[in-house]
């Protein structure tokens, strides 16, 4: 039981990001949130991780021994990232800080983290 548990693991965030992307096309589909609406949050929360790559993320990075970030700083950057798109939002007059939207907005951060790692987009 052990054993499948540790092969399992690594899966889960991919899994995560299979769903929240299943969410969101069901979403659109039945018309709930604009696609145009959607399409900004992706737009904005890429801008913000690439931000966050840059001003703190490439830092830890380079002053690491071993060139990666601790979890108590992949944390960090996370909600780095969430604190401003939260701003942005703001400033657009958008609130990405409603609650039933900071899940899938957390999710997506994670999906744009992942596709940085793997040198992908979208």
């Amino acid at each position: 039981m052990e054993n499948i548990i540790e092969i399992l693991i690594p899966l889960i965030p991919g899994a995560v990001i299979a769903l929240v992307a299943l969410g969101l096309g069901w979403i659109k589909g039945k018309g709930w949130i604009k696609e145009g609406f959607i399409n900004e949050i992706e737009t904005d929360v890429s801008a913000v991780v690439n931000e966050v790559y840059q001003e703190y993320v490439k830092e830890k990075k380079t002053a690491a021994a071993d060139g990666k970030l601790t979890e108590e700083e992949k944390k960090h950057a996370r909600q780095l990232a969430l604190g401003k798109l939260k701003t942005l939002g703001t400033q657009k007059g958008k609130n990405y800080a409603k609650e039933w939207l900071v899940p899938v907005i957390l999710d997506l951060i994670e999906k744009f983290v992942s596709n940085k790692k793997t040198g992908t987009n979208k």
